[in-house]
């Protein structure tokens, strides 16, 4: 078998041979595209890819020079006819670089998170590192523009595999992986965020309040630049106590919701006969952008709350260019809304019934959900039942087989929320 590992310094093999000194060079960036490309070239394309400053047919000669070399070193894996060259795709092999990309094109982390992080690995340096030709500016260029692909898929997969390790818990795991998103981009501000989120939930607080300097001075140095307001509202967040706080309540609702599996229906434990607790809306406010001071927007607030609260109405949607300030005009109301929970009477009974109860009916739970890095539906149904997991106090949600349906998984979901009153904000 021929065995390619591209990511780092490139090494070849066929069997236990070692051929990382026999193909080098032009024969190894000729083979490094046919088998990347996966595609049958033609001879005069290969010719100007590899020696682009001589004339064609000195450069078809070279080419023949070094297919010939080639052929020597890996036989049938190479296809060859009078006018194209291929690499033998049908033939026994392995190539890193086409594990890695399909896999991390067609698979979510939450299908099998240790399968997806052995892919990961397999990015241990950028591809082809170190190797360079003279005199073959095309080629470069392909290799440039390949480097920046598989770079992009690795930091894309390690944020989403971090990700799934802090939905659960796993907060070792999912810093190990933020470093190494930190050490491929020291400036990437949402590698920066998972890390303070990750320290902040495994309780070193201190740690995660100095995972922000450090952002602020790479930003500084890399762009002359601070960081958005999403990272700045978490660190105050974070300074202020407010991830602590949403622990808190987590822990308490594993005490007052039924696990989905075990009864049919999701229901509010019902308060004991000495003490009524004051109601209380479950809120994910380490998604939730914190507003900066809203002036002029009174009108909007007020109209915002009036079709929520008392026209009920079912769906909203807030439009307009970039930089409006349409999530800080959502995120305020979403803080109104849950101001009003912790503001009801203790022991007030919730009208259900009529349309004009429905003022002093505060939500249940209220999920923010940002769309930014979700490339799929079934991503966001999966963000959702990890969300409900948590209210529920469930550490995984074992009760969904991996190969549910999509569909079947919406309706369970759907059927979940319609157990209590929820308002969805997708940002």
């Amino acid at each position: 078998m021929l065995r390619m590992v591209l990511f780092g310094v490139p090494h070849l093999y066929i069997g236990t041979n070692d051929l990382s000194k026999v193909i080098t060079g032009r024969s190894l960036a000729l083979l490094a595209y046919l088998a990347v490309t996966g595609k049958a070239q033609d001879r005069a394309i290969l010719a100007d890819l590899l020696w682009d400053n001589l004339p064609e047919a000195q450069a078809k000669k070279n080419l023949r020079y070094v297919l010939y070399d080639l052929r020597q070193a890996i036989g049938d894996h190479l296809l060859v006819s009078r006018p194209t060259i291929a690499f033998n795709r049908q033939g026994h092999y392995w190539l890193d670089v086409e594990v890695f990309s399909a896999y991390l094109h067609t698979e979510e982390p939450k299908a099998n998170v240790e399968l997806y992080k052995e892919v990961l690995d397999l990015h241990h340096g950028e591809f082809l590192h170190g190797f360079y030709i003279q005199d073959a500016p095309i080629f470069e260029e392909w290799l440039a523009a390949r480097r920046r692909q598989f770079h992009t898929q690795a930091v894309d997969g390690l944020h989403l595999l971090a990700q799934e390790y802090l939905a659960q818990r796993k907060y070792e795991v999912g810093l190990h992986l933020t470093q190494r998103l930190l050490t491929l981009e020291p400036w990437n501000e949402e590698a920066h965020r998972q890390q303070m989120r990750l320290l902040a939930y495994s309780g070193r607080r201190s740690a995660a309040l100095a995972q922000y300097e450090a952002c602020c001075r790479a930003l500084a140095t890399e762009y002359s630049a601070e960081p958005l307001f999403e990272t700045t509202q978490l660190y105050a967040e974070i300074k202020a106590g407010r991830f602590t706080k949403v622990s808190a309540r987590h822990g308490e609702l594993t005490q007052t919701f039924h696990n989905p599996l075990a009864a049919t229906q999701l229901s509010i434990a019902q308060p004991g006969p000495v003490a009524k607790p004051r109601p209380t809306t479950q809120v994910n406010w380490d998604a939730i952008p914190v507003p900066p001071r809203l002036f002029g927007r009174t009108q909007e607030l007020t109209r915002l709350e009036q079709w929520i609260s008392i026209e009920s109405c079912r769906l909203l949607s807030l439009s307009g260019i970039g930089g409006q300030g349409k999530s800080a005009l959502a995120a305020e109301v979403v803080r109104r809304l849950a101001d009003r929970a912790e503001d009801q009477p203790v022991g007030r009974q919730r009208p259900r019934s009529s349309k004009t109860a429905a003022v002093s009916q505060p939500f249940d739970a209220i999920f923010w959900c940002s769309l930014a890095g979700l490339t799929s539906f079934s991503q966001l149904i999966a963000y959702w039942w990890r969300w409900c997991g948590v209210l529920a106090g469930l550490t995984d949600l074992e009760y969904l087989a991996q190969d549910t349906p999509l569909e079947e998984q919406l309706a369970y979901l759907l059927s979940y929320l319609r157990q209590q009153r929820c308002l969805l904000v997708l940002d």
